[in-house]
C-alpha cells in the first residue's frame, strides 16, 4: 500500500502565516488566497492520512464545510465593506504579497515530502496563486478593483466548495458506513 507522507502542521501554518499577512498588509488576495490554502491543507491531510471510517471523514468534512462558509461570508463582508468604504483596503504591495504566496506554495509541497503528480487536485493551488499573481499584477497596473474581484470570485469559489463538501462528500461518507443523514 503506497501511504503518502503526513504533511504534518505545515500546510495549517502556511495557511495562517497567509491570512496574518494579509490582515497585517491588509491585502484582499493574501486574505482570500488564506482560504484556499486552508482547503488545501485539510485535503492534504485527508489523502495522508487514509483510509478513515465514513462517519469520521463525514464530520471532518462538515466542520470543514462549516468553516469554509463562513469564511466564504467573511470575505464578501470584506469586499463589500470595501466598496462602502468602511474600511480601506491596502492592496500597496503587489511584489510582497506576490512573495508570500509563492513561499507559501513551495512549503505546501514541500509538506507533501514529493514533487505533486499531475492531477485536477494539484493544480488547484497553483491555479489560484497564478490567478491571485494575475489580480495583483491588474492592480500594479492601475486596475484598482482587481484584488477585491479576485477576493470575490475566491468567495463565490469556497462557498460552492464547502457546499458540495457538506451537501454531497460529506453526505455520501455518512451514509458509506449505514448511517442515515
Amino acid at each position: 500500500m503506497d501511504r503518502r507522507a503526513a504533511p504534518g502542521k505545515l500546510p495549517w501554518v502556511t495557511a495562517a502565516a497567509v491570512l496574518v499577512m494579509g490582515i497585517a498588509m491588509r491585502d484582499c488576495v493574501l486574505s482570500a488566497m488564506s482560504v484556499v490554502f486552508g482547503f488545501h491543507a485539510f485535503y492534504a491531510v485527508i489523502e495522508s492520512c487514509a483510509p478513515w471510517q465514513g462517519w469520521r471523514l463525514a464530520l471532518r468534512c462538515w466542520l470543514m464545510s462549516l468553516f469554509g462558509l463562513i469564511a466564504a461570508l467573511a470575505l464578501a463582508v470584506m469586499v463589500i465593506g470595501a466598496l462602502l468604504g468602511w474600511w480601506t483596503p491596502a492592496n500597496d504591495q503587489p511584489q510582497q504579497a506576490l512573495m508570500v504566496l509563492v513561499l507559501a506554495l513551495a512549503a505546501c509541497w514541500i509538506a507533501q515530502g514529493r514533487i505533486p503528480e499531475f492531477e485536477y487536485s494539484t493544480l488547484v493551488l497553483p491555479a489560484a496563486v497564478t490567478m491571485a499573481a494575475i489580480a495583483l499584477m491588474a492592480k500594479a497596473n492601475d486596475l484598482a478593483l482587481a484584488p477585491c474581484i479576485f477576493a470575490m470570485l475566491t468567495s463565490i469559489g469556497v462557498a460552492a466548495a464547502a457546499w458540495r463538501l457538506a451537501r454531497h462528500t460529506g453526505r455520501e461518507l455518512a451514509m458509506s458506513d449505514g448511517s442515515r443523514y
